[in-house]
């Protein structure tokens, strides 16, 4: 009777198949007819892609209530995501103003990170990735945001003022002073979070981290303050400086008035 029952499915799926026709499968992989080219690799791939496709679509068209109960929880996260980016950019906002505050903050971090790498003997290879990244980062915000060497070749360009009348513009840096802190300390918060895995504890020699560190920390502030010496500029502005011209200088200075008795 199994024997039968067998038989009789075995004919139905090819009485299905004769009935549908070739299958796709069979048909991407049969010879191109004469004249035509055989489709490439990716447009095969890209078919299949699009035969699944539809199958998944096909497979979810009857289960209405998990369709839409899969939508609401990705809107929900998508508002719940924006929510949250909302709130952490206003109170990046509301730090702003209070640079002291947060520099401090910034060092306590970077001590606290000293001493947990010093306590635990380990993870020097991501103490002197982050030391690197902190001396690119201080780099960055001591350099110009236009290069004086790049702005020589433009006559056109803004040029820095001369005389007390003209237009005081401040040291504009290439990574301002909010940005360099918040990377600080996010790095900092990063590379503390790294030394909880024993997967970043790299046996290395440290002195010669340390060696290498100091080397290129010398080498890339003596670049960088030839450079501020030979264009001439200095990467802190607290106030308008004032100029005396030759005019103010050849000018007598006037009298004091005096009142009559």
């Amino acid at each position: 009777m199994c024997v039968t029952i067998c038989a009789e499915q075995n004919t139905l799926l090819v009485l299905i198949m004769e009935l549908s026709g070739p299958s796709v499968e069979n048909t991407m992989l049969q010879e191109p007819a004469e004249g035509t080219s055989r489709p490439s690799a990716v447009v095969l791939a890209w078919r299949r892609l699009q035969q699944w496709h539809q199958l998944l679509l096909d497979d979810w068209t009857p289960h209405t209530k998990v369709r839409w109960a899969i939508t609401g929880a990705l809107l929900f996260t998508l508002v719940f995501r924006v929510l949250i980016c909302q709130m952490y950019q206003k109170k990046l906002d509301d730090v702003t103003p209070y640079t002291n505050a947060r520099w401090i903050f910034a060092i306590i971090l970077i001590l606290l990170f000293l001493a947990r790498v010093f306590w635990l003997q380990g993870w020097y290879i991501v103490t002197y990735a982050l030391g690197i990244y902190h001396l690119n980062l201080f780099i960055a915000f001591l350099s110009p945001k236009i290069d004086p060497a790049l702005s020589d070749f433009d006559d056109d360009g803004p040029e820095l003022p001369t005389s007390n009348n003209e237009e005081f513009r401040p040291f504009i840096r290439r990574l301002p002073e909010f940005k360099f802190w918040y990377s600080v300390s996010k790095s900092t918060l990063i590379a503390m979070v790294c030394t909880m895995f024993d997967c970043f504890n790299i046996p290395v020699f440290w002195p010669i981290l340390v060696m290498y560190f100091i080397t290129l920390f010398c080498i890339t502030m003596k670049k960088q303050i030839k450079h501020m010496i030979k264009y001439r500029y200095l990467p802190f502005t607290h106030s308008k400086p004032r100029y005396q011209t030759h005019q103010d200088a050849a000018k007598p200075e006037a009298a004091p008035l005096v009142a009559e008795i």
